[in-house]
């Protein structure tokens, strides 16, 4: 469990915690340091441990934080720890590849201001269905919703058909070019 960056500009207390390392994807821009796919997930009473410890530290006022990992969504009680740290928190997301079922991620969007999902069509084994989740995601969930769509070449035709989509259905999205953004070709 890591502290990406806090900043306290603007009289607020920004986190992005890098809560695991463990993740179901192995994308190719993602650093090492930021994901395996072997180590172990946190339980849930070390990571509101870690959440109560970070915020004693950073106290007094509310934090907007960010979760990342790793693959937040790993965590069994995920939602559980949501329901714990949103008390201290002015804005709370979770930034997840959306693999996770559609159920696990409504029940925990009740307790986030927004759920970000970065869109991965290298791993991401059924459009189809990848869409439909994202189709009942907008319509159920309790939070906004983000779409990050990560412009891989291979995938043009997929990735031109979910900016549609998003665009239809109103979603907030933002293509992230890989080439540009990471380095690769």
């Amino acid at each position: 469990m890591d502290i990406i960056a806090v900043d306290s500009a603007y009289n607020s207390k920004r986190v992005v915690w890098n809560i695991l390392k463990r993740c179901n994807y192995d994308c190719v821009y993602c650093w090492p340091e930021a994901h395996d796919n072997i180590s172990l997930i946190p339980n849930i009473e070390r990571c509101i441990q870690g959440f109560d410890n970070l915020y004693s530290k950073i106290h007094p006022g509310k934090v907007n934080l960010t979760i990342t990992g790793g693959e937040p969504f790993l965590i069994k009680d995920l939602p559980k720890l949501l329901e714990h740290i949103k008390p201290k928190c002015s804005y709370l997301n979770v930034l997840t590849n959306g693999s996770s079922s559609v159920d696990k991620m409504l029940k925990a969007g009740k307790y986030l201001d927004r759920l970000s999902i970065s869109i991965h069509f290298g791993e991401t084994k059924n459009k189809q269905e990848l869409e439909q989740k994202i189709f009942r995601l907008k319509y159920e969930l309790e939070c906004d919703l983000k779409i990050r769509i990560l412009n891989d070449p291979l995938y043009k035709t997929e990735v031109q058909n979910l900016i549609n989509s998003c665009i239809g259905l109103n979603i907030w999205h933002e293509l992230i070019d890989i080439v540009e953004e990471f380095g690769e070709s």
